[in-house]
């Protein structure tokens, strides 16, 4: 007599119910670390348009008032060539990043202070 060679219905059904399960413990443990992930790259993408606005005001110190904030736009860190327009994409959405960098000075420590906003340069200064 020979064996069928196979698997029956209800084994494979029952693999296929433990695959599902390890799939909904394992999922959310995925894709929380995928979002922590971007996010970490977001702010590494920050921290790029914050130097790259300390160098531009290096050479462009007269430009920047000590007594109100300096609205820097991201156009002009490329224009000027600080930054290049495949170092702009936000990691989160893969889209432009359109904030700008406030640059603001800290007489307490004499210096100045870079912080990227999310919102464009026309809006934060209309407040």
């Amino acid at each position: 007599m020979k064996k069928k060679m196979g698997f029956t219905l209800v084994e494979l059904l029952a693999v296929i119910v433990i695959l599902s399960a390890i799939l909904l413990i394992i999922s959310p443990a995925v894709f929380s670390n995928l979002k922590k992930g971007k996010e970490k790259a977001y702010i590494e993408q920050t921290k790029i348009l914050e130097e790259s606005a300390e160098r531009w005001s290096v050479k462009n110190a007269a430009e920047i008032d000590e007594l109100t904030a300096y609205y820097l736009k991201i156009d002009t860190l490329i224009k000027e060539k600080y930054l290049s327009k495949n170092e702009i994409l936000d990691p989160r959405d893969k889209k432009p990043m359109q904030g700008c960098i406030v640059i603001t000075f800290n007489s307490e420590n004499n210096q100045y202070n870079f912080k990227y906003n999310e919102n464009t340069c026309e809006v934060l200064q209309q407040h």
